[in-house]
């Protein structure tokens, strides 16, 4: 039942429901718009369902089940006359030639995609960070890792088990004894993580690891459908290979990782696909899908909506700047900004610390992380794309120019963080260096008057080119000059061990859930995730790294108690054990105290210390 499980609810959370709504609402799609169209929508309505059932507290695979079904069957009486018909239509639009190679070529560079990103996780080889090992920086081979990497991806993973385990979403840090108030701004991203793992029934901490690649086939194949949009099926396919290659590091995230930023790029190909269709049919229905789109991004990663708006003004003031009322909305827009420029912060979102790490603020040269070689074929497409008139949704990347711009005069970005628009920068760029690739490589073809030689050296080109930006993809160490500091301590940090992850889930099958756990702040990570225990101090993330202090019964950012409580007297591991509410302590260091009881030693050793009250 485990595997079948699995099958229906990918089908379900990635292709069904968006499949039927776009017959009943977007009928005009060929087969290869509305593959990927159905998969975006069908996120999209899960989205939505996991969100309403969270809060209303039926966050359960029954009523989940029960949604999706009920929707399956209004649709279904909607469209019962035609739905042959409209199979029919998806078969004879794959019927052919052009369109069936190019969505064949597209199957293979998806799996391609999936299997680079994949590989981080299954059969990684390069330099790592592992702070638990001495030295902390060494070379791995062949090196598998079953377990979410980023602190980011452990934190968002909590949510979604509390979500899980209580049947509704909360504003609370999980870690947290007594689950505390805290905000969050990427609820429907967890939501619908957690709406992943009811439905397929798989294991969240095991099995976090495959969806980044999944969202690395979904960002792809969206990516494609806009860029194939815009300007042809061929350019659509260089953007996928191209998009293929960019660089991912645990400041800049990227696509190794499923946090929300890597999740939601899906979200902007979309919104972009939706907004050039509906100005070029004028079809109300296109907007509507535009606006439920953007809706979805603001609860999934509202970053993200703030620079689909950007894209969104900038889009109708260059598209449409004969209009008065356009111009009428800007200038008012305008007015009230300089009216409230005194309250400038209070306003606009105002970042200047996303750039801060243990080693120092970090600055990124663009062009090398990006590659020099793309880079150029972004300027020549640049230019090809002004020249053939392409789309002006294409000059987008001007909005992340300006914002880095900023960063680099003044030291801090307006309404998006540095780390953020440096990346949609580059992301940016894809389809240009698409299109100056595709512009050569016609040309050449052309010279070489087509026929078998002419193929062959596209072939040629195209994936030298590939190979040789993809040489140190996995190897950020030797990614020379990419940013202001050494490349070495971008490469991965990995926070637990199996043998953690064994200990961890030895409190839970043995003491149960609701504890207290006192460990590494690395390790700590874990704990909620894998046996819905609690801890009192980790490394920081999107949670923030904190301990609890009992006398203000406040938490304050201290990640580095747990040292304190190996360096300390017994007295003081007493005291610390009494002053935290500490159940068990997990560490790789033999303690000695009265009291501090070992129960478990695999590696790592369990200390039972319920006896201290």
């Amino acid at each position: 039942m485990g595997g079948l499980q699995a099958i229906i609810g990918l089908l379900l959370i990635f292709i069904v429901p968006g499949y039927l709504v776009s017959w009943l609402f977007l009928k005009k799609l060929d087969f290869i718009d509305r593959f990927g169209v159905s998969v975006g929508l069908s996120i999209c309505i899960n989205v939505l369902i996991s969100l309403i059932l969270g809060f209303l507290g039926f966050l359960n695979v029954y009523f989940i089940y029960a949604v999706l079904i009920l929707l399956f069957l209004i649709v279904l009486v909607v469209i019962r006359n035609e739905i042959i018909h409209y199979l029919k239509i998806d078969y004879d639009s794959l019927k052919d030639k052009k369109n069936l190679v190019i969505f064949l070529i597209l199957v293979v560079l998806l799996i391609f995609n999936f299997i680079l990103v994949y590989q981080v996780h299954s059969n990684y080889s390069g330099l790592i960070q592992n702070p638990h090992n001495d030295p902390n920086y060494y070379e791995v081979k062949n090196f598998n890792y079953p377990f979410p990497i980023h602190a980011d991806e452990w934190t968002h993973l909590a949510k979604s088990v509390y979500f899980i385990e209580n049947e509704k979403i909360g504003f609370v840090n999980p870690y947290l004894k007594g689950f505390p108030y805290f905000p969050n701004y990427e609820i429907g991203f967890d939501s619908f993580t957690s709406e992943f793992f009811l439905l397929t029934g798989l294991d969240p901490v095991l099995n976090y690891k495959y969806l980044a690649a999944i969202f690395m086939i979904i960002n792809s194949l969206l990516l494609f459908i806009f860029v194939r949009k815009l300007t042809n099926g061929y350019i659509g396919l260089l953007s996928v290979l191209i998009f293929g290659t960019l660089k991912s590091n645990i400041n800049i995230l990227g696509n190794w990782f499923f946090v929300p930023m890597s999740m939601s790029l899906f979200l902007m190909f979309l919104f972009l696909y939706f907004l050039i269709s509906y100005f070029e049919d004028k079809n109300k229905k296109y907007l509507f899908a535009l606006i439920f789109v953007y809706l979805t991004t603001l609860f999934i990663y509202p970053i993200l909506a703030i620079l689909l708006t950007l894209i969104t003004g900038l889009f109708l003031i260059t598209n449409f700047y004969n209009n008065k009322i356009m111009w009428g909305i800007v200038l008012g827009c305008l007015l009230i900004l300089i009216i409230s420029y005194k309250f400038f912060n209070l306003f606009i979102p105002k970042f200047t610390h996303w750039t801060l790490t243990a080693a120092g603020y970090i600055t990124f040269n663009v062009i090398r992380l990006y590659s020099p070689i793309f880079f150029i074929l972004a300027l020549i497409g640049l230019i090809v794309a002004f020249l053939r008139r392409y789309n002006k949704i294409l000059f987008i990347l001007f909005i992340p120019v300006l914002l880095i711009l900023i960063e680099h005069f003044l030291g801090f970005t307006y309404l998006i963080p540095y780390t953020r628009i440096v990346y949609y920068f580059l992301l940016f760029l894809v389809p240009l260096s698409a299109i100056g690739l595709y512009f050569l490589l016609e040309s050449a073809y052309r010279k070489l008057k087509g026929g078998a030689a002419g193929l062959i050296f596209v072939l040629v080109v195209v994936v030298v080119l590939v190979a040789f930006d993809l040489q140190n993809y996995y190897n950020i160490d030797k990614q020379k000059g990419i940013t202001n500091v050494e490349s070495k301590n971008l490469v991965p940090l990995y926070l637990l061990e199996e043998q953690d992850y064994e200990a961890i889930n030895y409190v839970n099958e043995n003491f149960g859930k609701g504890g207290v756990i006192l460990t590494d702040p690395l390790i700590a990570v874990g704990v909620y995730p894998i046996s819905q225990n609690h801890i009192v101090t980790m490394i920081n993330s999107n949670l923030g790294a904190w301990t609890y202090d009992t006398v203000e019964g406040t938490w304050k950012e201290d990640p580095l108690i747990f040292f304190e409580f190996l360096h300390g007297e017994c007295l003081q591991k007493e005291e610390i054990i009494k002053r935290l509410r500490v159940d068990f302590i997990l560490s790789r260091y033999k303690l000695e105290c009265s009291g501090i009881i070992e129960i478990y030693n695999k590696g790592i050793a369990i200390y039972d210390v319920r006896g201290i009250k």
